[in-house]
């Protein structure tokens, strides 16, 4: 089973970098039955990990990463919160990490620490987001508006007006919800 949040619930992957950092939103424990939370506790959260980067790395095997440390899930867990409240456009606590860059003999330019695999998550969803915010890509990436649901998702709308992470699912739910409320509110006020 795949621990990706596009694979592990079903949503569109965001394209390029910015999917990294749509990943790390999608760790969250959210679905019907609840999913793990994928950064809370050590040996899922390298899974979690090994996998993020086989993908962004063009799958590229690697040996297996030692469960991460208590230190290091909270400095991730702080990085989530921090992006969550960015795309969301809430006030939250600032995130600062060293970002090492090496550019090859071909001129191609990658993030350093493949040794480090939290620095390197760090660096890259960092860099990513930086990119993202200068393409004009970072408005697109979002957070479903079901309470239920709280997916990250790419809005691939025309003009960027997305709410939810599939309309048939979160937003036929939220809609017939509010529906039923105003037909009962209507009800309550005609027998009034």
């Amino acid at each position: 089973m795949s621990l990706l949040g596009a694979a592990r619930y079903g949503v569109d992957q965001a394209p390029g970098g910015i999917s990294v950092v749509q990943e790390l939103l999608n760790t969250t424990s959210k679905g019907k039955p609840r999913l793990p939370d994928l950064l809370g506790e050590g040996a899922l959260a390298s899974e979690w990990l090994q996998e993020v980067r086989g993908a962004a790395m063009g799958g590229a095997s690697q040996s297996s990463l030692a469960p991460l440390r208590e230190t290091d899930l909270r400095r991730l867990r702080a990085l989530r919160e921090a992006v969550v409240a960015s795309v969301t456009g809430s006030p939250a606590a600032g995130i600062r990490t060293d970002v090492e860059l090496s550019m090859d003999a071909a001129g191609l330019v990658d993030v350093v620490h493949p040794e480090r695999p939290v620095a390197w998550i760090l660096s890259t969803v960092m860099v990513e987001a930086l990119l993202a915010q200068r393409s004009g890509d970072w408005r697109r990436l979002k957070i479903c508006a079901n309470p239920d649901c709280d997916l990250s998702f790419f809005d691939r709308s025309r003009n960027r007006s997305g709410v939810w992470h599939d309309v048939h699912v979160c937003g036929n739910a939220i809609n017939l919800r509010a529906s039923r409320s105003r037909r009962r509110a209507g009800t309550s006020a005609a027998n009034s």
